[in-house]
């Protein structure tokens, strides 16, 4: 991780500085609130003509992405 305290919000130019994840595997565009070693509160912004919308099962739009407001499991660190 960045050494130094981090400054609120993280960018998707800062979060690429810290992550090694890159498109499409980068789920996270904004970081809003962080406390170590106990939360993270990020945002995600997804659009109809992503990847995975246009190419759905059977050409239905579909989302690998849980779309229920229920909180995501733990993620390890990288």
């Amino acid at each position: 991780m960045a050494e130094g305290p981090l400054t609120l919000p993280l960018e998707i130019e800062d979060i690429k500085a810290i992550l090694p994840h890159r498109y499409p595997f980068l789920f996270v565009d904004r970081i809003l609130e962080f406390e170590e070693d106990r939360r993270i509160v990020g945002v995600k912004n997804v659009t109809s003509n992503e990847r995975y919308f246009i190419a759905g099962p059977g050409g239905v739009p579909s989302s690998p992405l849980p779309s229920s407001p229920r909180p995501w499991p733990r993620w390890e660190r990288c």
